[in-house]
């Protein structure tokens, strides 16, 4: 059998792109912390309900559509979707490319919206793009780096690191289930003890909690290594997500200098940070009368 590495999360292309192929509509926010998630809702809902039925909207970097599954409900009919991944059976129209290269002309669309989305397409080029075709509004939700959220990223991100390291859980699993003996099941009590040893230093344990459970599991299916194959590109695809969003979460510097781009291509803008410290900012702007 073939080893199992986890490759470098770096290398692996829209990390995000394959998470989107099954995901629930509000995937990208259910696992937030329950505060965070419904203030994020609330505030939403708020902005949405102000709008006139007749107003259409773009979001950019849309998953499902979970913003645009809102705007729905608020009454807004005229529904556009961007994102980079080629979701299928999406409620809303949808164009797969790049929300820095929009395909719209100037002013197409009353308002633009993101939701954890805009940041992984260059924040910078991206914010002018939607600036671009924006006629009215804007409401661009972001992770804020340094922020819980953001944080929480950087160390899942890391575990799965440790996790493709010499301590190799994948092939050692599978070692195990093509030859069981009482060596491998020492081999494996080992394993799992490591495992937890790693976890006493951590604040987010969700992953290494995710495999130590799985290696239990893994007992009872019918085809383990099947399933360690499995369980091995889970990891590291989560762990790309998490590298991803790393990697994208705009700074509070990015924030003011994407805040003064609008500005000075016409428009009124506010900054509104989610939680103390910030797990994420709201920028949102207002095209002014010409």
């Amino acid at each position: 059998m073939p080893p199992l590495p986890i490759p470098d999360c770096a290398t692996l292309p829209a990390p995000w792109a394959a998470f989107w192929v099954d995901a629930d509509v509000d995937g990208c926010t259910k696992g937030l912390p329950p505060a965070l998630r419904t203030a994020i809702g609330a505030r939403w809902r708020q902005l949405l309900t102000g709008l006139a039925p007749d107003a259409s909207l773009l979001d950019l970097g849309c998953g499902r559509g979970a913003v645009l599954a809102a705007a729905r409900d608020a009454g807004i009919t005229r529904l556009q979707g961007v994102d980079a991944a080629p979701i299928a059976d999406t409620f809303f129209p949808l164009h797969v490319g790049s929300a820095a290269s929009l395909p719209y002309a100037d002013r197409a669309f009353t308002v633009v919206t993101s939701q954890f989305g805009i940041e992984y397409a260059g924040f910078a080029a991206a914010v002018a793009e939607a600036a671009r075709v924006a006629a009215d509004r804007l409401w661009l939700l972001v992770h804020a780096a340094g922020g819980p959220v953001h944080d929480d990223a950087r160390e899942q991100a890391a575990q799965v690191a440790w996790l493709a390291g010499p301590i190799a859980p994948f092939d050692r699993l599978a070692a195990h289930f093509r030859a069981p003996s009482p060596a491998s099941v020492a081999d494996i009590d080992a394993l799992r003890t490591a495992i937890v040893d790693h976890a006493a230093s951590a604040g987010n344990t969700s992953v290494l909690e995710g495999v130590w459970r799985a290696i239990s599991a893994l007992q009872d299916v019918a085809d383990p290594i099947a399933g360690t194959h499995a369980l091995a590109a889970g990891v590291t695809a989560h762990g790309a997500r998490m590298q991803a969003m790393v990697a994208a979460a705009p700074t509070a510097a990015d924030i003011a200098d994407a805040a003064g781009c609008l500005r000075a291509s016409g428009f009124d803008v506010s900054v509104e940070d989610v939680g103390t410290p910030p797990a994420a900012r709201w920028l949102l702007a207002t095209r002014r009368p010409t």
